[in-house]
């Protein structure tokens, strides 16, 4: 699916996917501090990572959740980040071989894929689930 048809720019789809996936993530009454990775600004937006997530709240419960900050870091600066850019990768990854089988594909981020794969128990990524056991992970696949 292309960003292209929904979004005027690159930087218009990245925020308002990352608000779509905080705002559905807050638990009621849960404060969230997002750390996302670094993706530049263009010089002509007036809109910031850090104001427009900040400004998200959950949506259930009568007290929703909120978000008591927001930045972006280099994936370099944190291994933590470079974990989640991996895991994300390879979830990716097996989305794309599932929907475009013919395509060429990776041996490193089969690798990963397959891992994932066995410690959170579908046998697909390329669908939408959420696992509670043995550790909690989730995969959601947003449309436009």
């Amino acid at each position: 699916m292309s960003w292209q048809g929904y979004f005027s720019t690159v930087w218009d789809a990245y925020l308002s996917y990352a608000k779509l996936v905080v705002t559905n993530s807050i638990d009621s009454d849960e404060e969230v501090c997002v750390i996302a990775d670094y993706f530049g600004k263009p010089k002509k937006s007036p809109n910031y990572f850090e104001s427009e997530v900040a400004g998200c709240v959950g949506k259930n419960g009568p007290n929703p959740g909120r978000v008591f900050n927001a930045c972006m870091l280099d994936s370099g600066s944190s291994l933590s980040l470079q974990v989640v850019d991996l895991i994300l990768g390879g979830v990716r990854h097996s989305f794309l071989a599932n929907r475009e089988p013919g395509a060429p594909r990776d041996a490193n981020k089969d690798a990963i894929s397959l891992r994932i794969r066995q410690h959170v128990g579908p046998q697909i990524l390329a669908a939408s689930f959420t696992g509670q056991k043995p550790r909690y992970f989730g995969v959601r696949e947003l449309t436009p």
